[in-house]
């Protein structure tokens, strides 16, 4: 992905959930949250006692062996990347916007990339504009260097926001197991 097919706002991460659970309900769907789920069958789930049907379920965390087991569903894969914050040269601007707060980036390959930016000064007050949080999804679970991975993210940074300069590597974690996605 690039600049031309991300999104960004001047709110944040909020504002992306509050407008995709707004299209939700505008199309008839319901959402339900901290509600304890006690059965999952294909497209059925126990909540609160009550049997709903569903035409379909998002789950947004990892799951479980023994959760797996309960579910009637096809074999889950993940998808993995690094949560890494990186101190740029400068305050990086998109598009010639200053105040910005997120930046998601629809990826046009299967490869490594970039899949968010959000200015970490909207997260934790004390660190200043040149310092960027960046989800970076990669192919598997294996480790990557300091080096390697600050190599990488430069490259993508350089890449969506042409001229932002040579970042370096503050923090990383490698997230392993996320989201899972059903295989079929």
């Amino acid at each position: 992905g690039d600049l031309r097919t991300g999104a960004f706002f001047s709110g944040n991460n909020q504002l992306f959930a509050d407008v995709l659970a707004q299209k939700i309900t505008e199309l008839g769907g319901i959402i339900t949250v901290r509600s304890a789920v006690t059965g999952v069958r294909a497209n059925t789930i126990v909540c609160k006692g009550k049997t709903q049907k569903c035409s379909a379920i998002v789950m947004a965390s990892p799951v479980s062996d023994l959760y797996q087991k309960i579910i009637t569903a096809p074999k889950f894969s993940y998808t993995h990347f690094y949560a890494a914050i990186m101190k740029m040269p400068r305050a990086v601007e998109l598009d010639k916007h200053k105040n910005w707060s997120a930046l998601f980036v629809a990826p046009k390959t299967k490869d490594s990339c970039i899949t968010s930016l959000i200015r970490a000064k909207h997260m934790v007050k004390t660190l200043s504009d040149n310092y960027l949080i960046i989800n970076y999804k990669v192919m598997s679970d294996r480790a990557i260097s300091e080096k390697v991975l600050t190599k990488q993210l430069n490259q993508e940074l350089n890449r969506i926001v042409p001229g932002c300069g040579l970042g370096k590597l503050v923090a990383a974690h490698q997230w392993k197991v996320t989201m899972p996605i059903a295989t079929t």
